[in-house]
């Protein structure tokens, strides 16, 4: 799968809590998040520079929609992380030890979580 797969693949997944994430999915989805930012930026700056309060308005509505629906699918994605490692989605609430466990590679067989994820 190509990285723009696996943020599609991410998205669609996002009520899927039961099932697992790969890190490729992982890794795939914050580069693209991190490139979508980059550009979400630059609008910032052209709404600023227009000094169009309507737009700078619309931009501010925009934002906190996609906050909202990001922070969905981070937290869901995060969930089917520790999933594919084989652990339980309440150490995402434990602050350093999750981000160490986000980049283990995942279980190659089957866990309690579901299939090898794509």
């Amino acid at each position: 799968m190509t990285k723009f797969q696996y943020y599609q693949h991410t998205f669609k997944n996002t009520f899927k809590l039961f099932s697992r994430a790969s890190f490729e999915e992982f890794i795939s989805f914050f580069y693209i998040t991190v490139l979508f930012g980059l550009f979400w930026a630059f609008v910032y700056i052209f709404t600023e520079i227009l000094e169009n309060p309507g737009l700078i308005l619309a931009y501010s509505y925009i934002s906190n929609i996609l906050l909202v629906i990001y922070l969905l699918v981070i937290t869901s994605l995060f969930i089917r992380r520790l999933h594919d490692i084989g652990k339980s989605s309440i150490y995402i609430f434990v602050p350093l030890y999750n981000v160490v466990l986000m980049m283990q590679e995942g279980e190659k067989q089957p866990n309690k979580y579901g299939e090898i994820p794509v």
